[in-house]
């Protein structure tokens, strides 16, 4: 019964794709897309019975205790994005960054003891921030640091403090989590396995 139930919902599913996504996707899209639905069909898992760990009387199938799951299709496609770059919708939509528990300021230097293998920098959308990270540009190059940006408010203003030190990647990201575990509460900041300093 539960291979009927799987077979009725990959049959609903290649039916969306199908009517619903086949005319958006290019050939090699299409084939890879086939050849995943043909494989989905015809590989059967292996069915072995059950092995009781304990049974005290009172066990009940999973089944009753479930309820039963049919996956929901959405009634219409979004209409198609125009040409360009994917990754450029998905970046516009990470914006604004903002980090409540991490502000612009002055970081005292203090060993730290930390499980981290590459060095990373905290820096923002602020005056010290960008200068800083112009300042240290080839230092933080030759240790192949990678870089958060915990304040920007849009993907202008990240590009702009990417091309300061172009070549180091950076990210988009909440800071509050590395604030708290990191003992720290302003920016722009270095942290390797050793040291967290400006």
């Amino acid at each position: 019964m539960t291979t009927t139930k799987s077979l009725m919902n990959v049959e609903k599913v290649m039916v969306f794709i199908l009517d619903k996504l086949v005319p958006w996707l290019a050939a090699a899209q299409l084939m890879r897309l086939l050849c995943l639905l043909f494989f989905m069909v015809s590989v059967r898992p292996a069915q072995a019975a059950p092995a009781v760990i304990h049974d005290n009387g009172n066990t009940q199938p999973i089944e009753t205790l479930l309820p039963e799951i049919t996956p929901e299709l959405p009634k219409e496609m979004p209409s198609p994005q125009p040409a360009g770059d994917p990754g450029a919708a998905f970046m516009a939509g990470l914006f604004p960054v903002h980090s409540q528990h991490l502000s612009p300021g002055a970081v005292e230097a203090r060993a730290a003891t930390l499980n981290v293998t590459q060095p990373f920098f905290l820096v923002g959308n602020d005056l010290g921030s960008t200068d800083w990270l112009a300042t240290f540009c080839p230092r933080l190059q030759e240790i192949h640091a990678s870089g958060l940006v915990v304040e920007a408010s849009s993907l202008e203003q990240f590009k702009a403090i990417t091309e300061i030190c172009p070549g180091l990647p950076m990210a988009p990201v909440n800071g509050d989590g590395l604030a708290k575990g990191l003992g720290i509460s302003h920016y722009p900041v270095l942290v390797s396995g050793r040291r967290i300093e400006q």
